[in-house]
């Protein structure tokens, strides 16, 4: 199995916010060896939730196109997000909070021992 750094939400729209956080993972996934991919849904689940309609400016296949071309996500995995079918995901995530401190810890102290 390869390797990803992952970007998780819906991505309607594609907007600054989501471009930053997008652009973040391409950059983490390089520094990192590892793919950068996006996982979202087929549709808002809000609108699965609620059950009222949320009007998108843009299509699933549309945010697919998007994330990929103006981010450089390689992957781009899409969910079903439906009440009816009940489609169940299972994501593993490995919290890497630990080990960033500790490499950032590690880059000062080096950093500091080497002015010395």
């Amino acid at each position: 199995m390869k390797e990803r750094v992952i970007a998780l939400g819906f991505f309607d729209g594609v907007h600054l916010g989501h471009g930053a956080l997008l652009r973040r993972t391409a950059e983490e996934a390089a520094r990192r060896g590892c793919a950068p991919a996006v996982f979202t849904f087929d549709r808002p689940p809000k609108e699965v939730v609620t059950g009222v309609p949320c009007p998108l400016i843009n299509s699933a296949g549309d945010r697919r196109e998007l994330v990929r071309r103006l981010y450089g996500i390689k992957e781009v995995i899409l969910a079903p997000f439906d009440r009816e079918k009940q489609a169940g995901v299972l994501v593993v995530v490995h919290d890497v909070t630990q080990q960033v401190k500790n490499e950032t810890t590690r880059r000062e102290f080096v950093a500091n021992v080497s002015h010395e």
